[in-house]
Order: C-alpha cells, then sequence, then structure tokens
C-alpha cells in the first residue's frame, strides 16, 4: 500500500479527503485484495469500542484515551454512537506500520464474542429496473448481462454507447428500489450514480446543439457531467419538480426523496446554477441548496461534501445526525422499516460512519451500545426500538 493510500484512507475516515482524494480511493477500491483491507479498516472502530477495556497494549490504550478525551471536550452535549472518528484514525495509522489489528481482533474480540458480523451484499440485493421507451421493462440484476443496440449492462452498471447525432429524444427511465444502488453513463459520457429508492429519467442519446436534460424524478443521485466543450457548448440540466439545475461539466448530489420534506443540492466541484420559478443560485464548491417543500423556503449553507456523496461508494458518514435521519437511510440500505416507540429518541443526534456492507444488527447493536435506546426487536421487515 503506497504512502498516498494511506493517506487518504484517513482523510476518508477524518472525512477531511477532497473530491479528487475520493477518485483516486475508488480507483485503488477496484482490487478485491484492497476492498478486504478497507473494510477491516471501517470495522476497527467497532472493535474498538467493544473491546477497548480488555486490550493490554498500553501504547495504543494512551492514544486512545488521548485522542477520545479531546474528542469529549470539543462535543460535550452530543451523543456518539461510535468511537471518535480521530481516535480510528490514530488507530489506521497504527495498523499500517503492525499487524495490531490482527492480533487484536485475535485475542480479545474472539474472547469476547463481539467479532462484528459484516456480510458483502453485493449478490443479495436486488436489481435495477430500466423502462424502454415502448413499457418494456428489463431487470439489470448482479452477475445477469444486457445489451441491445448500443446499450450495456453488467447488472452493476449500465453504459450507452450511442450516437450524439440524434433527431429524436427517446426517453429511458432507470429505477433503484430500497436496498440497491447503480451506477449509469449516458450517451455522452456523464457518470451518474443512483442511490437506494430513485428513479432517472434521460434520453438514450442526446440532440447534437440542444441542452442535455435529464430528469431525476425521486431519490437522490450523483452525477458527474461530461464538460460542454466537449459537446458544442450544450448546456447539462437536471430538472426535479420545479427545479432546474444547469451546469458546463462538473460534480454535484441531488437529494430529494418523496417522503421527505426537504430537498439539497450540493456542489462538489465547478460551478451550477440552480433555477426555480422566479429564484436563481449560483453555486461554488461546499455550497448546498436546501428546499423546504412545506414552507417553499430556500436556504443556502456551506457543508462538508464528504457527507453528502459518500453514499456512492457504499459509505454513511454523519455529523450531528439525528437519530430519526439515520433510521431512513437504513430503511433505504436494507429495505426494511422502523417502528421508532419513543419518539422523542429520534431527536438524538450522532457522529459516526456506517458501512453499507454491515450487517443490519451489528449497526443496531452500535446504537444501542451508545445508551440511547434500550432494546430492538427484528420482526420480518419491521424494526421495533425502544
Amino acid at each position: 500500500m503506497s504512502t498516498e493510500i494511506e493517506s487518504i484512507i484517513v482523510k476518508f475516515i477524518c472525512r477531511e479527503a477532497t473530491a479528487q482524494e475520493l477518485d483516486k480511493l475508488e480507483v485503488w477500491l477496484k482490487s478485491s485484495d484492497n476492498t478486504k483491507v478497507f473494510k477491516q479498516l471501517l470495522r476497527v472502530n467497532f472493535a474498538i469500542d467493544n473491546s477497548l477495556n480488555h486490550f493490554n497494549d498500553a501504547k495504543i490504550h494512551q492514544i486512545l484515551n488521548e485522542q477520545i478525551k479531546h474528542h469529549q471536550k470539543a462535543k460535550m452535549r452530543k451523543k456518539n454512537m461510535r468511537i471518535s472518528l480521530y481516535a480510528l484514525a490514530a488507530v489506521a495509522l497504527i495498523i499500517f506500520g503492525s499487524a495490531f489489528y490482527l492480533k487484536f481482533e485475535k485475542n480479545n474480540l474472539n474472547q469476547q464474542n463481539v467479532t462484528p458480523n459484516i456480510v458483502d451484499v453485493s449478490d443479495e440485493v436486488p436489481g435495477a429496473i430500466l423502462t424502454l421507451e415502448d413499457g418494456a421493462e428489463v431487470l439489470l440484476k448482479n452477475g445477469d448481462t444486457y445489451q441491445n443496440n448500443g446499450v450495456k449492462s453488467d447488472g452493476k452498471q449500465l453504459i450507452y454507447d450511442k450516437n450524439e447525432d440524434s433527431d429524436k429524444v427517446v426517453f429511458n427511465y432507470l429505477t433503484v428500489p430500497r436496498g440497491a444502488q447503480f451506477e449509469l453513463k449516458l450517451s455522452d459520457g456523464t457518470k451518474v450514480w443512483l442511490n437506494s429508492d430513485s428513479k432517472l429519467k434521460y434520453p438514450e442519446s442526446f440532440i447534437k446543439g440542444e441542452s442535455r436534460i435529464v430528469h431525476l424524478l425521486y431519490g437522490e443521485a450523483y452525477f458527474e457531467v461530461s464538460p460542454s466543450n466537449l459537446h458544442d457548448g450544450s448546456l447539462f440540466e437536471v430538472r426535479n419538480e420545479e427545479r432546474i439545475i444547469q451546469v458546463l461539466g462538473t460534480q454535484f448530489n441531488v437529494k430529494s426523496y418523496k417522503e421527505e420534506t426537504k430537498t439539497y443540492t450540493t456542489l462538489v466541484e465547478g460551478r451550477i446554477l440552480l433555477k426555480s420559478r422566479d429564484e436563481k443560485y449560483a453555486l461554488k464548491p461546499n455550497d448546498q441548496i436546501i428546499y423546504n417543500k412545506e414552507r417553499a423556503e430556500y436556504k443556502k449553507q456551506q457543508v462538508n461534501v464528504f457527507n453528502e456523496i459518500s453514499w456512492k461508494n457504499g459509505i454513511f458518514s454523519f455529523e450531528d445526525k439525528k437519530l430519526k435521519d439515520i433510521l431512513k437511510v437504513l430503511s433505504r440500505w436494507y429495505d426494511v422499516e422502523f417502528d421508532l416507540r419513543n419518539h422523542q429518541l429520534g431527536e438524538e443526534e450522532f457522529v459516526g460512519v456506517l458501512s453499507k456492507d454491515q450487517d443490519i444488527e451489528e449497526i443496531l447493536e452500535g446504537i444501542k451500545s451508545s445508551g440511547i435506546i434500550n432494546s430492538y426487536q427484528m420482526n420480518q421487515e419491521i424494526i421495533i426500538i425502544n
């Protein structure tokens, strides 16, 4: 593992990685061996949380406690679902220089019977649905291949390799169900990542010289837009209800779920212009526009984009996030429903990082260990939380 990748992973854990560094990390993760190492790092904080008082390495114990105390002073009033991210970064640095993690897991976790059950669910998730212009539906399931008239899929990604010189717009729809994610490459080279429970409307090919328009009907999508200078200056537009997002070539995220009262547009790099009726908002990197559907109001703020886009890599990173909002994400990721018996618990805030490869019960145990909830009961597709 290179020093650069080590540095990027630590920044990733601390949510300080730039968009360029995340791209490098994504390339590195294409190797299955690298992915295994990365998953170990994500679950090590669970291990520490459950076994901090049971291992004997005084040096590491001292480092972790110093970092935890520092974090607690800065976040005195916040409940922390898992160990401090800064402590986790310290652990990561140690892991890179020794075999500490393997020794720690063998000698301590197994004795305490708390080894997290992390599984790769890639073969179990439902497939996306491609709807053609004539209404025909194609199930794009992991492991299956599809190819027809310049369109191909391996069950994880859908690619359009068509000529842009079209004189007619033919729309397709891609629907990603709960519990799944999917990647799409449009005919102009624009890449789109669709999160769980999302639907995108887009043309098979764009008309040369005209705006390249797609519609996010609902859900969440991350766009990496092919620059306009490669397409005779044609703008790229994402339309979501009455909002129009115009770009020349950039990376941004749009979140607009049907059951939520707010929509979020977040710029990662480049520039975009969000238009809605008589309102216009120019966004710079790290800017976010929040639209409150109930009040019909817009709000502009600066955010840590890592927390907004990490989902496309199977990670949910949150800071001062309410439990009720975390449960919404888990509901989509694992296709389950939650029954939160004490609604006041939903207002409790957490800091942490979750991986989609984690077992849902492991995550619930982590929430329980924080002391916020007393118990949970898994009943088929409904999880009751007390």
